[in-house]
């Protein structure tokens, strides 16, 4: 019986735990309001904002001031800073040119968002671009071809993947670039027992080439927020992860939100990232409509038009055409009524089609006919109208013959004049 309820409570705990790290139940106000005394807003495209951390070394990246430690949802970045909680477990990192680090609020959790990078000597992470969404069912992929470079790596020996301090180990960059390309790329994203997982690379590899063991440790909750802390109780270590109640999250709420608007064009390229999961669940309909202006409504409509809306496009389509219509025709024209045609008639072809295939051969026998009858009396007529336009030869007008006469001498008198000059 003992053994049962041991059984029980251990699946509860497991059922609690799965529940209070993946289901997000933080909001978009609760981290406007944590990170703003550590860094500035900035709204780089229209409701798209990104956090810029103030205060950090020139040379300062994302995951480079903390530990590892092992979990059962793989590998776990502590954080030694007081805003590590939000930046280091939700949402993604992105470097601008002209910003430097910005991170981009998501709302699902995770141990830590990395990618991997190791060979037989070293190991490296580098924090996941925008760029890059989770899926439960294949894991991270990629809206557009990516690829981190050198700088945003941190590489240690395998002998210093455990330290408290791994930021004391890092390798320069001058090395790094050595063997950056000898490296082997790695990210290892799952989804069991309702939770999201980081396994990277496999820990019993990295034992072997440390040589030591490393203990798994226990993901507790605590209320502090500042840093996340890892306590020893006997050989199992805990690690403290903060994780906001809801009252904290409805106190937390801003009644507006004052952000920086950028001044430059970012180098994110927005086109290729998946706003829906950097979106707050929930408030998609609502942002749509808040958010959205009347050009874009009436764009929207425009795309989706009724039967209805149809039909009155049409019509306006015709009087905008007869009123920019040159005007071509006289005004004795234009007063008699235009006769009316019918389609048929102005395209014989639409009615041949609809025809079938017996009657069309029945008409391609009757046409020569028709064209036997037809042709004596267009030829009479032609022939009419050649007799009506030529006039008989006693009705022509011929020039006298005194005029004729005396134009021959008026000719001959010419040439007279011009030999008695010479």
């Amino acid at each position: 019986m003992k053994k049962i309820l041991l059984i029980i409570g251990l699946l509860v705990l497991i059922s609690v735990e799965s529940q209070s790290y993946n289901r997000s139940r933080v909001s978009f106000g609760f981290f406007y309001n944590s990170l703003a005394p550590y860094g500035e807003w900035i709204e780089i495209d229209r409701n798209f904002y990104v956090w810029k951390p103030m205060r950090v070394r020139y040379d300062w990246r994302p995951y480079s001031d903390g530990r590892w430690a092992w979990t059962r949802q793989g590998w776990y970045w502590v954080s030694y800073e007081p805003y590590g909680w939000a930046v280091f477990h939700y949402g993604r990192w992105h470097y601008d040119d002209y910003y430097g680090w910005v991170w981009v609020p998501g709302y699902d959790w995770s141990p830590a968002w990395v990618e991997w990078r190791y060979d037989d000597d070293y190991i490296g992470w580098a924090p996941l671009p925008p760029y890059a969404t989770f899926n439960i069912h294949i894991g991270i992929t990629f809206s557009t071809h990516w690829a981190s470079p050198v700088h945003h790596w941190s590489f240690v020996r395998y002998r210093h993947f455990s330290s408290p301090r791994v930021n004391d180990y890092y390798e320069p960059m001058e090395r790094s670039r050595r063997f950056f390309g000898d490296t082997r790329y790695r990210t290892d994203y799952r989804y069991e027992n309702e939770r999201i997982t980081n396994s990277g690379v496999d820990r019993e590899f990295i034992e072997r080439r440390t040589g030591e063991r490393i203990r798994t440790a226990e993901i507790t909750e605590t209320r502090d927020r500042k840093t996340d802390r890892i306590i020893r109780e006997g050989d199992r270590p805990k690690i403290e992860v903060y994780r906001p109640s809801e009252r904290e999250i409805e106190r937390n709420r801003p009644e507006r939100i004052e952000a920086r608007k950028s001044d430059r064009t970012s180098t994110l390229d927005l086109e290729k990232v998946d706003r829906t999961i950097y979106r707050e669940r929930g408030t998609e309909k609502r942002d749509l409509r808040e958010n959205e202006r009347p050009d874009d409504r009436r764009i929207q409509e425009r795309k989706e038009p009724t039967e209805r809306g149809r039909e009155n496009y049409r019509e306006e389509r015709k009087e905008n055409q007869q009123q920019s219509e040159p005007r071509k025709r006289s005004e004795r024209y234009r007063a008699q009524p235009e006769p009316e045609r019918k389609s048929e008639e102005r395209r014989p072809e639409i009615q041949r089609e609809q025809q079938p295939e017996i009657q069309r051969e029945e008409n391609r026998r009757e046409v020569p006919e028709q064209r036997r009858e037809i042709k004596p009396e267009r030829r009479e007529r032609e022939i009419e109208i050649k007799r009506e336009e030529v006039k008989p030869r006693e009705y022509r007008e011929e020039p006298k013959s005194e005029n004729k006469q005396r134009n021959d001498g008026q000719r001959d008198g010419g040439r007279e004049s011009r030999t008695r000059g010479r």
